[in-house]
């Protein structure tokens, strides 16, 4: 019988906090998209659950604006 779980997951890279950031799931893996620190940010972040690890998966081209999402 399998049970239902949470736990803690680590935390984003240092220099990567953000606030009104996106984020979804797709399989074993979570995404957060964009916010804003000082500055708007255009950073695609992926936690990768078998390696327990975040990975910066892809810098968006052009220049972030406020209410951006994830497409």
């Amino acid at each position: 019988m399998t049970t239902e779980s949470w736990s803690i997951s680590p935390s984003m890279p240092t220099g990567t906090e953000r606030q009104y950031a996106s984020g979804f799931s797709s399989t074993n893996s979570g995404y957060v998209f964009g916010g804003v620190n000082s500055d708007y940010l255009n950073d695609l972040w992926m936690f990768n659950e078998q390696s327990n690890q975040w990975v910066l998966n892809h810098l968006y081209p052009l220049l972030a604006e406020p209410d951006q999402a994830v497409w």
